[in-house]
């Protein structure tokens, strides 16, 4: 059986048939396919090249691109936009499919208080790997 990974599901799951669903969350559910993950600042609890599908549904707007983080009196910059990326790439089985949804205008991004990261209609361009100063950098993962 093939395996689905729905991220930011919430409390309606999207089930697809054929799949064995998994889904993450901020929001603690119980049962044995779904799990409470802070994407961006916490790795996904999945070995790697484990799925076959993955979607995520009006989420990737609510991770932040960039934070500084206070660590003993030094800032340090984290990239959770970036982490979840490099996730999703490593949970990914080769030739998966990730299925995303976004809001398409200006209005429906600034509608939402808790939308703080706005992608562009080209914006996983620099996801890939050539020409990319962030593979240089060890940044960026993903392919």
């Amino acid at each position: 059986m093939k395996n689905k990974l729905e991220l930011c599901s919430g409390n309606n799951p999207r089930e697809l048939e054929g799949y064995e669903n998994y889904c993450v969350d901020l929001i603690k559910k119980y049962d044995k396919n779904y799990f409470q993950v802070n994407l961006g600042f916490q790795d996904l609890p999945f070995k790697d090249n484990f799925f076959d599908y993955i979607q995520c549904i009006d989420g990737l707007e609510h991770v932040p691109r960039t934070m500084w983080e206070n660590i003993e009196g030094d800032y340090i910059r984290k990239l959770p936009f970036v982490h979840l990326m490099n996730e999703i790439y490593r949970v990914s089985k080769h030739e998966s499919i990730f299925y995303i949804e976004t809001p398409g205008s200006d209005q429906a991004f600034h509608r939402d208080i808790t939308h703080c990261n706005y992608l562009s209609h080209d914006w996983y361009e620099y996801f890939k790997k050539e020409d990319n100063l962030y593979f240089e950098q060890s940044l960026i993962k993903t392919n």
